[in-house]
């Protein structure tokens, strides 16, 4: 079928002048990539055209940068069996992994944490439970899980985190859920007690007053509001403008991060809520901030910490089933580079259907055949060959194409540098295939 050369639709289009790799998205999305402005750009392709000046414009999912999920140099993109999108940076030297949203897609594995017995561990992983045990073990490699748990009863969420002094704090969305504070002035201090349904303010040598009930949430936030310092006024006190306020909060033992863990609500907890007048209903749950994904029972199981966006892969050891490797999992790869001092131009990116990924480059100047490599990546990142290997054919070539698509033969398609004239004298690149050879 011809390509309508003069279309009068447009179904979307891009914010960035300059594109140097546009792909489709079997979901049904156009994802563009440009290597001036660092931009990842992302648009939902409509079922039917408008006119262009209806058209919408896609969404920027990143920008500059080299923490994970920026991008410095963006110069291809390829898009995996799975849906991933897959972005080559030719400055970060990286491949980085995004989802459709533009967020950063852990994939690839990184540093090893810790081993582990699968029949110790394994039981809770399968229940989704991230054990006390099992952040003891990453805590001793030096990596920290995050100790946070939200219980949600409804939409009121109570967060339990640790503190300075040795405890568990439970907080209401940022309240401290304290029933007594202190509102320290530059030259003195006065106790908020609370009283039946009443906040009563005490002073040294003088009658004590009521503070109105809106005054309990910016206690609990700490702030000393406009009414507090009138009342103060009212009552012959000034509060200067430094004057804040500190609460005793609602503490719980260390020890029930235990409880927490399984996803238990502990009668100590229900007690401690209960003094500032709080029952739980019989709906209440426990979240543990960090989650498990459960790729595979008893044998493959995605960690993501929610306060710290970072990801880890516990996995059964592929010569020990009794084994747990527990690895950093992270949303990009580093790419080889045997030899620091070669300047690399990477040119293209692609994925096959089992997840291994291809990445097409040239040294030098790109003038001899011999420049071109072809690097190939397992799914988890680790690089695994490279074409030519001269070691094994000392007359292999490389792969001197300028863009290349793999199938899921694993055959290699390159539109190539040289170009022939197409129908009606037009000017067309040549196309190539690279057939994988058979292992002997």
């Amino acid at each position: 079928t011809p390509f309508d050369m003069a279309p009068t639709l447009s179904y979307g289009y891009f914010q960035s002048a300059h594109l140097d790799s546009v792909k489709i998205h079997p979901a049904g999305y156009a994802v563009g990539v440009s290597f001036k402005n660092s931009k990842l750009e992302i648009i939902k392709i409509p079922d039917q055209g408008v006119e262009d000046s209806k058209a919408e414009p896609a969404i920027p999912a990143s920008g500059f940068g080299v923490r994970q999920g920026l991008l410095n140099g963006p110069i291809a993109i390829a898009i995996t069996a799975n849906g991933r999108i897959l972005v080559l940076e030719q400055l970060n030297k990286r491949v980085q992994s995004f989802d459709l949203n533009g967020n950063p897609s852990p994939c690839f594995d990184g540093a090893t944490i810790v081993t582990l017995d699968a029949a110790t561990f394994a039981p809770d992983l399968n229940k989704g439970l991230v054990s006390t045990a099992l952040r003891q073990q990453f805590a001793i490699n030096e990596t920290r899980l995050t100790d946070h748990w939200r219980i949600l009863d409804g939409s009121l969420p109570y967060d339990i985190t640790p503190n300075d002094s040795g405890s568990l704090s439970i907080t209401l969305s940022g309240a401290t859920l304290s029933d007594q504070w202190t509102i320290k002035d530059t030259s003195a201090s006065y106790p908020v007690q609370t009283e039946g349904n009443k906040l009563v303010v005490y002073v040294d040598g003088a009658p004590a007053f009521d503070l109105d009930e809106t005054a309990r949430s910016y206690l609990e936030r700490s702030t000393v509001s406009d009414t507090i310092v009138a009342t103060f006024e009212q009552n012959n006190l000034i509060l200067s403008p430094q004057a804040e306020a500190t609460g005793n909060g609602l503490t719980i033992a260390l020890s029930e991060e235990d409880s927490l863990a399984m996803k238990v609500i502990s009668e100590p907890i229900e007690r401690a809520l209960a003094s500032r007048g709080i029952t739980l209903s019989d709906s209440a749950v426990v979240i543990d901030i960090v989650t498990i994904k459960i790729e595979k029972t008893s044998g493959k199981w995605i960690l993501t910490d929610g306060d710290t966006a970072l990801s880890y892969k516990i996995e059964t050891d592929a010569s020990q089933s009794t084994v747990l490797n527990a690895v950093q999992y992270l949303p990009f790869m580093a790419l080889h580079s045997p030899d620091k001092s070669d300047t690399v131009t990477y040119l293209d990116i692609g994925a096959e259907m089992q997840g291994y990924v291809y990445v097409l480059q040239y040294t030098g100047d790109g003038t001899k055949l011999s420049d071109y490599l072809l690097d190939i990546y397992e799914p988890s990142g680790k690089w695994l060959s490279r074409t030519p290997d001269t070691s094994l054919d000392a007359n292999a070539t490389g792969v001197n194409g300028g863009r290349l698509v793999v199938d899921m033969w694993r055959n290699i398609f390159t539109v190539n540098f040289e170009h022939f004239l197409g129908p009606g004298g037009r000017t067309e690149p040549s196309i190539s295939t690279w057939i994988p050879t058979t292992s002997r």
